[in-house]
């Protein structure tokens, strides 16, 4: 851990098909939405400058099905302390548009990231924070997207 050489003993692989799908079924059970699997490996990078390939689940939705980004963001990570992960708090970070966390189990890492846009058509003002323009959006104007990346060393 730690380990930022990038050298091939410590690149990142995708996590076997049978535990991504495991991961698929309780966030969708938690999030109450379909998730979708990546049908090959997506390129991952890891904050400290690992890399390789991760085995990435993805939702997208809008504020009808998803209150927040924290409150999102916490239903992920739920769903993961429960099957024995435990959260790395290096991955913690916030914005206005962006929640990201990270949780470990043995040599496994899964990396989320919750954000949103102005749906097509809203134009929120250039005078003004995007968080104030949030404040003003019904929750359909607000495109969700999530995505978890599942990876091993």
């Amino acid at each position: 851990a730690g380990d930022a050489t990038g050298s091939a003993g410590t690149a990142y692989t995708a996590v076997s098909n049978e535990e991504c799908t495991a991961a698929q079924q309780q966030l969708a059970q938690a999030l109450g939405v379909d998730v979708s699997m990546g049908s090959a490996p997506a390129a991952f990078a890891d904050l400290s400058g690992g890399t390789g390939e991760s085995c990435q689940l993805s939702v997208t939705g809008t504020g009808a099905q998803f209150s927040n980004m924290p409150e999102t963001a916490q239903r992920i990570a739920d769903a993961f302390t429960a099957g024995g992960w435990t959260a790395d708090t290096q991955y913690v970070a916030d914005s206005p548009t962006g929640t990201i966390g990270g949780l470990r189990k043995d040599n496994q890492l899964a990396a989320y990231n919750v954000g949103w846009e102005p749906a097509a058509g809203v134009t929120c003002p250039d005078d003004q924070p995007i968080s104030a323009c949030a404040d003003n959006l019904t929750p359909e104007q607000m495109n969700y997207t999530i995505t978890v990346d599942l990876a091993q060393r």
